[in-house]
């Protein structure tokens, strides 16, 4: 299936390929599996889906308010427990929270650059994409959730070297479509630019897409989004499509202050999500 394709073109596709649509958990789905173990950018189908799929505005809304909330308690559950780079690990489960709740979404990773007012002590931070001319797997990770282009509850909570927290939010939240071009160095550490440099090589993306040539066409249809918040500047550059394979009940790979990702969530972001649906 070409996922730079309408959302017309992907229902289609879908229907044909028998993956019903209706939830949004479809990625689950035995033939949906199937046709992934075929194609290995199965899930850039999925998330193309999401990314062109129309939203009614009570759904937004509705969507809005549990995504916010959702996050604060997952932001708040991380700062206590005090771990840094936890977004892989964060985003899968935030995912799947969203799915138990009807929300569509999908874990886009890649690279973040920030960059902070001019002072002399403080560069920007990198989280590339790339390290030594291979694919980082884990530069960083965020979701992508309509009315959200962006919700991040990790950028702050990395390990910075000075004090790059006290310019930056809790909680990315981005609504707005800021395309902007993904530039090299955005996409590889410093110590591959130098080299590139001292190689007499030119600082374009044609090198990035001639390692990695499927990612010409991935990140002309998931584009960079370039986010202004006060004097900082938050450059995402997606590069893949990421979901755990296992449902939230069986993720163990985040546990906050004893708790897992599963039992904070019942026992803590679903009375929280109850209290709002009552109110």
């Amino acid at each position: 299936m070409d996922y730079s394709k309408t959302h017309k073109y992907i229902v289609k596709e879908f229907n044909q390929k028998k993956i019903p649509i209706k939830n949004v958990w479809f990625y689950d789905h035995p033939n949906f599996i199937r046709r992934e173990q075929i194609c290995n950018d199965y899930l850039n189908t999925y998330a193309r889906f999401v990314q062109t799929k129309k939203y009614e505005k009570s759904y937004l809304e509705i969507a809005e308010k549990k995504i916010r909330l959702i996050s604060q308690i997952l932001f708040g559950e991380l700062s206590k427990d005090g771990r840094l780079g936890a977004c892989v690990d964060l985003a899968i489960v935030f995912s799947r929270i969203l799915d138990k709740h009807g929300i569509w979404n999908y874990c886009a990773k890649g690279s973040l650059t920030i960059e902070y007012p001019d002072q002399p002590h403080l560069h920007s931070s990198h989280f590339p994409h790339c390290h030594n001319d291979i694919e980082n797997k884990v530069g960083h990770t965020w979701l992508v959730a309509p009315p959200f282009q962006v919700v991040d509850c990790t950028a702050k909570l990395q390990p910075y070297s000075y004090d790059e927290v006290n310019f930056l939010p809790e909680i990315v939240y981005e609504k707005n479509k800021n395309y902007c071009q993904a530039d090299i160095s955005d996409l590889y550490d410093s110590n591959v630019i130098s080299q590139f440099m001292a190689n007499g090589q030119g600082l374009n993306m044609n090198i990035f897409y001639g390692m990695f040539p499927y990612l010409r066409k991935f990140c002309s249809v998931f584009k960079a989004n370039c986010i202004s918040l006060s004097d900082v500047k938050m450059k995402y550059v997606p590069c893949g499509i990421t979901f755990s394979d296992k449902p939230l009940e069986k993720i163990k790979g985040l546990e906050l202050s004893g708790k897992l990702g599963y039992e904070i969530y019942e026992d803590i972001i679903l009375p929280e999500l109850n209290k709002l649906q009552s109110g």
